[in-house]
């Protein structure tokens, strides 16, 4: 199937492990506080929040249930994943970030291996891994907007502990301009078929 097969007329999609409420919770508690602090230009939804493990971008409509079809081969041969979160950065220059995100620790390689797990089962159906290396993490905001009179630092309370267990894979359809944006389309349970 050639790229233009899977990408006309697309809906925009990714696949990633969404987290349980109570890292959910944490985070948006956290994030509460740093909007007080950093002026960026789009905080995620509470219910957006969530670890990628492969953005595919715009898909035809009829590819959507092959790739459910890896996908449910993928979580088959999986398991959950504990995880925690591991301090917070940013993606861009330090005066002005791209990206603000929380950091992950715990079963880091078990994590790669899922995503190497799920770019393996995707790349037969046309959808090639990114080149530059895995870096998990949780995007919590967007755009720094607080120019040369207010540069970015980084002086913030530190994510309280929080460990929890990833068990799930979901495939999201992205709707722009909404809020949350992400919509499941499929969801599988590590290890279960």
């Amino acid at each position: 199937m050639s790229k233009n097969e899977i990408r006309k007329n697309g809906l925009r999609l990714f696949i990633a492990m969404p987290l349980p409420k109570s890292a959910v919770q944490v985070l948006e508690d956290w994030c509460t506080a740093g909007k007080q602090h950093w002026q960026f230009a789009k905080w995620v939804h509470p219910q957006d929040l969530h670890i990628t493990l492969q953005f595919l971008g715009a898909v035809d409509e009829h590819v959507i249930e092959r790739i459910a079809h890896v996908l449910k081969e993928v979580s088959r041969g999986g398991a959950p994943i504990d995880l925690q979160f591991d301090g917070v950065g940013s993606f861009g220059t330090k005066e002005a970030p791209r990206v603000l995100w929380a950091g992950l620790g715990g079963a880091i390689d078990k994590l790669r291996q899922l995503h190497h797990s799920v770019t393996a089962a995707t790349s037969p159906l046309g959808f090639e891994p990114e080149e530059r290396p895995y870096r998990p993490h949780i995007t919590l905001a967007r755009k720094y907007r607080g120019g040369e009179g207010q540069p970015f630092t980084m002086n913030s309370e530190p994510l309280p502990p929080n460990q929890w267990t990833g068990e799930e894979i979901v495939l999201f359809q992205t709707h722009m301009n909404q809020s949350p944006m992400y919509e499941r389309l499929h969801t599988f349970t590590l290890g279960q078929g």
